[in-house]
């Protein structure tokens, strides 16, 4: 009932248990979408686990998505079992975040957290919570004490330095792992 992202260029290591092993698969995805799709999903690097309650569905809809993705299978088939895919853990996803989001603010925060990484900006994240920049400007500044771009860039440092000190990344590793993809 869960499933964990695996990021490109970072390294990923997981283990399951000897005597009571995993049975898992994996579906990979790339392309101008993947960071999008995965941040409506509330999936990131910081919070890389997804959970989904209904086993039986999800893997109808990964053994589906196995079948169209065969070679010389309808490629338009193979999308549509992806998105579906994702729509069943975007909307378990949505309801356990609308659950746990306490203010707009909060939810902001929230957004930036776990996709900082992906070189998110300050207006992605005010359309993700509903509000123009300036009304969420107003309403962070009064929860955090600084402006939503302080909080980011804090954000990208933190996850920086975790890197540095937990891994073996290169700087220029790190850096476009942590965001700053634009130095």
């Amino acid at each position: 009932g869960q499933g964990f992202l695996i990021v490109p260029n970072e390294k990923t290591t997981y283990t399951a248990d000897q005597e009571d092993p995993w049975h898992y698969c994996w579906v990979g995805f790339h392309g101008e979408e993947a960071g999008r799709i995965l941040k409506i999903c509330g999936i990131g690097q910081d919070d890389p686990v997804f959970s989904y309650s209904d086993i039986p569905k999800l893997q109808a809809c990964v053994q589906n998505l196995m079948n169209f993705s065969s070679v010389g299978g309808n490629a338009f088939h193979s999308m549509e079992m992806l998105y579906r895919f994702f729509a069943l853990i975007c909307q378990e996803g949505y309801q356990k975040r609308q659950s746990a989001l306490i203010s707009t603010a909060t939810a902001a925060g929230d957004c930036m957290e776990k996709n900082h990484s992906y070189g998110i900006g300050i207006l992605e994240v005010a359309q993700y919570v509903g509000l123009d920049r300036s009304q969420l400007f107003r309403c962070f500044k009064q929860e955090y004490q600084m402006s939503p771009q302080e909080y980011l860039i804090a954000c990208r440092i933190t996850h920086a330095k975790r890197l540095l000190v937990q891994t073996d990344l290169s700087v220029s590793e790190v850096m476009y792992s942590s965001g700053f993809n634009d130095l």
